[in-house]
């Protein structure tokens, strides 16, 4: 190595900085970062919405994002790319073994992401209604129009996680066998999930997912 090439190595000069520790990575104000967050504010926003009391201390996420809008759920993302772990996420917290709860993970609470209305399609009975929509007030809500939703056995079960986790809950032994295949699943877009009340075979997911049909044979969640 010259004597140039040798200064330049000395000095950094074209040398790229290692990235910041996660107590210095900007994030935005619905984003609480571990090391920078007041523990007991992060333990509660990790831990708070969860309904089981038997949790798992050595679970800690890097990061809890408590998401309102699609551009916060995406900014999440953006972060947990940043500091290159995982993304998990957490609809109505009913999971029995906290499977929102992952170590060294950004968490997306969507408990603050909401959305439900109707959205007529020719006449079918749409709803769309965001992940943390719980069965009793999805349910209340359809009956202003004479209709239901087979939801969880818990009236506070979120959709999302109920949906993605099998769907297990009142009445589902007595669907047609066509509603309990599991089908098509691909990417769609963030902000909501729409739910056709007629055919029970489409289903958006926010967070990137479409599924075409219900899964029933899985074990059941919330």
């Amino acid at each position: 190595m010259d004597q140039r090439r040798r200064d330049s190595h000395e000095e950094g000069e074209g040398i790229r900085p290692p990235p910041p520790p996660p107590s210095q990575t900007p994030a935005p104000p619905h984003i609480l970062i571990r090391e920078a967050a007041d523990p007991a504010a992060f333990a509660e926003a990790v831990w708070g919405r969860v309904f089981n009391r038997r949790r798992d201390g050595a679970r800690v996420p890097r990061a809890v994002a408590r998401a309102s809008s699609a551009a916060e759920v995406r900014a999440a993302a953006a972060l947990a790319a940043r500091l290159g772990c995982r993304v998990s996420v957490r609809s109505g917290g009913h999971s029995w073994a906290a499977w929102s709860v992952r170590h060294d993970a950004v968490l997306v609470d969507l408990g603050a992401l909401r959305h439900l209305a109707w959205e007529d399609d020719n006449g079918g009975g749409v709803v769309a209604c965001s992940p943390s929509t719980t069965g009793e007030e999805l349910n209340a809500f359809l009956a202003t129009r004479g209709r239901m939703f087979a939801g969880g056995h818990c009236p506070d079960v979120g959709l999302g996680g109920f949906l993605l986790q099998g769907g297990m809950g009142w009445n589902c032994k007595v669907r047609k066998e066509k509603e309990r295949e599991t089908c098509l699943a691909q990417r769609m877009p963030w902000n909501y999930m729409t739910i056709s009340l007629t055919s029970l075979c489409h289903v958006e997911l926010g967070l990137g997912l479409r599924v075409d049909r219900w899964h029933r044979r899985r074990d059941g969640g919330c």
